[in-house]
């Protein structure tokens, strides 16, 4: 609850990726706080727990909560190869037929994925893509014009479907991948670069991530746990204080 009060500081909506055990709470705390929210079901590669999620998802579709904008099934599951897209598209129809009409259901994949997968797409209203110029490789110097353009391949492909830019950011710590370097300097310019872009391009979008997830870093892969505008406990990133509100530089205590 206090983390999504502070959340409104920011932000008019939020998405989630799960929507079983107190996760499922997240949405009716949304309505109370006065955000909008995208709901999510996780799919990963076990049958039973995806069927939860999906049923879960459509109970909570299927209530009366104004603040819910949409449904979400799966995040990345056909990137990481967890399910087949015939079994993808079983899902999201599942959900399409049982909220007859009145949400929208989207699916949320990496570009590439997105692109791999017109079944996938076709089944979804709402196509939400995630763009990463770091884990692309790209540098610092071309990463906002990358993001437009993948939203933008992505659009091209499928003409007449909505898109939505539902994950993308920049590491501010963590392993250096090609010309892309993780550093609080370059964190602070790509956001600087890219929200303005994105908003004159009139690209609805996801910012990855609010908080620092230290439990993510491993060795090999420390970036993970570098992606927030402020750290684990709540306190902002110095560098973010010029393109962040004044009134969350306080943060919050976490």
């Amino acid at each position: 609850e206090k983390d999504l009060g502070f959340a409104k500081k920011l932000t008019g909506c939020i998405r989630t990726y799960s929507v079983t055990n107190s996760l499922y709470l997240i949405a009716g705390i949304c309505e109370d706080k006065g955000l909008d929210v995208w709901a999510g079901a996780w799919i990963g590669k076990w049958g039973r727990a995806n069927v939860m999620e999906v049923e879960s998802l459509i109970r909570l579709g299927k209530g009366k909560n104004k603040r819910l904008k949409g449904v979400i099934v799966g995040n990345e599951a056909l990137h990481r190869g967890d399910v087949s897209e015939a079994k993808m598209v079983r899902y999201v129809e599942r959900v399409k037929k049982a909220m007859g009409g009145k949400v929208k259901v989207a699916v949320a994949e990496t570009w590439g994925a997105m692109l791999r997968y017109p079944k996938v797409a076709a089944a979804a209203d709402v196509l939400m893509v995630q763009i990463y110029p770091y884990w692309d490789k790209v540098g610092i110097e071309g990463a906002a014009a990358y993001t437009l353009a993948k939203v933008r391949e992505v659009e091209k492909k499928y003409p007449g479907k909505k898109v939505v830019l539902s994950e993308f950011g920049w590491p501010s710590a963590g392993e250096r991948r090609g010309k892309s370097v993780a550093s609080g300097a370059n964190q602070a310019r790509y956001i600087r670069e890219v929200l303005p872009l994105l908003e004159k391009a009139g690209v609805e979008y996801f910012y990855f991530d609010l908080f620092d997830e230290k439990w993510k870093a491993k060795p090999g892969m420390e970036v993970e746990g570098h992606w927030g505008l402020f750290y684990g406990d709540g306190k902002v990133k110095g560098w973010l204080k010029e393109v962040l509100p004044e009134g969350s530089w306080g943060g919050v205590e976490r």
